[in-house]
């Protein structure tokens, strides 16, 4: 499938989900992160949280 063959109603579906994820992991955490909370993932530039980490996890759930 094609980005020019998804539905209007797939897309906002997404959407949607993305939000409502965004919402309950990423700006739950804005700027309270502690130091655990931050590592590296594949080298010096690469940081990942526990916020990026939960997201992607409800996102996996519910796709």
């Amino acid at each position: 499938m094609t980005p020019s063959t998804y539905s209007p109603a797939l897309i906002r579906d997404v959407e949607e989900l993305i939000q409502a994820v965004s919402k309950t992991t990423i700006f739950f955490r804005y700027q309270s992160l502690a130091n655990n909370e931050i590592r590296t993932k594949s080298g010096p530039g690469a940081l990942v949280t526990i916020a990026n980490e939960e997201a992607e996890s409800a996102l996996a759930d519910d796709s």
